[in-house]
């Protein structure tokens, strides 16, 4: 991470900033990481049981990845508007959720 945030581009932070706020709850869904192994146990078998806060964890640190993809193409390819319309979109969909 720190030689990606050397690059043109990434020297202001943000992926580094978004990978501390979202890595742990990503790894906890892989590599034998707490929720996977506590959704996964239950007292008679072990069976894909994940809670629905754990589902809404992985999806909001999945929509936060696509939203800094798609702004990293979009000011790979010069266009603020795109950018504006990606954060537009994700911040009526997700901060102004109620």
């Amino acid at each position: 991470m720190e030689a990606v945030q050397k690059l043109e581009g990434f020297e202001e932070g943000t992926l580094g900033k978004a990978k501390k706020e979202i890595w742990r709850n990503l790894n906890d869904f892989t590599h034998g990481g707490n929720i996977q192994v506590k959704a996964r146990n239950t007292k008679d078998e072990i069976i894909s049981n994940y809670r629905p806060e754990h589902i809404v964890g992985l999806l909001q640190s999945s929509v936060t990845l696509a939203l800094l993809a798609g702004a990293a193409i979009a000011s790979v390819v010069n266009s603020n508007e795109l950018v504006n319309n990606l954060l537009s979109l994700y911040r009526r969909l997700y901060e102004e959720a109620p």
